[in-house]
């Protein structure tokens, strides 16, 4: 690794220590709070309950978008391209490839894992490679061969059923809060001070 990206690297990971650290004291005074029976922490609880939508967000990714045009109006320049991609993918999978080098380029050690994971990545790799290569000297030489698979592919997948869940509003960690507030006042400031103690810690060996 070098010592631009290594300390770039040592730099985020210190600030993301920073701010867990930040937010464990936060989640302390909050438990504390919470523990006293402090009406602000309601206060602020009844504030925050704001619904955030995920449909305007996936909105976009739910309009079809029709590319046919523009990739047979090209193909031969599309097609030409893609086979020159996956070709020099391919030349660099069977040539070029050392797995001692792809360890050191990652600082791991060469183990059991890493000898089974990286010939998989290989293998995906090539395969994917080869399936471009085809699908770009058929677009490029016979783009009606591709019309079939093309219609077999152009469907329309929307997100609203997967992100369904996330429209749904549950209060029950509120009631629960609410019901007890000196028991999870009691269990929230043990676990801040935890987090607390060891970040501020690796805070601390870290300088």
């Amino acid at each position: 690794m070098s010592p631009a990206l290594k300390l770039s690297s040592d730099i985020a990971l210190e600030a993301m220590l920073v701010v867990l650290f930040l937010g464990s004291l936060f989640s302390l005074v909050f438990g504390v709070s919470l523990f006293l029976g402090n009406r602000w922490v309601f206060w602020l609880n009844e504030r925050m309950k704001r619904w955030v939508s995920t449909r305007e967000a996936m909105r976009p990714l739910d309009v079809p978008r029709s590319i046919e045009t523009h990739l047979y109006r090209w193909h031969g320049w599309i097609g030409l391209l893609l086979a020159i991609g996956a070709g020099f993918v391919l030349y660099f999978a069977f040539f070029n490839y050392n797995l001692w080098a792809v360890t050191q380029l990652f600082q791991v050690r060469t183990s059991i894992w890493v000898e089974s994971l990286l010939p998989v990545a290989w293998w995906i790799i090539t395969v994917g490679a080869v399936a471009g290569l085809i699908v770009g000297i058929l677009l490029a030489a016979r783009p009606g061969l591709l019309r079939a698979a093309d219609a077999w592919a152009n469907r329309s997948y929307s997100g609203r059923r997967a992100t369904k869940p996330l429209e749904i509003m549950n209060f029950a960690p509120d009631r629960w809060i609410a019901s007890s507030p000196k028991l999870w006042g009691g269990i929230i400031v043990a676990g801040s001070l935890y987090v607390a103690v060891v970040l501020g810690y690796l805070l601390i060996a870290g300088t």
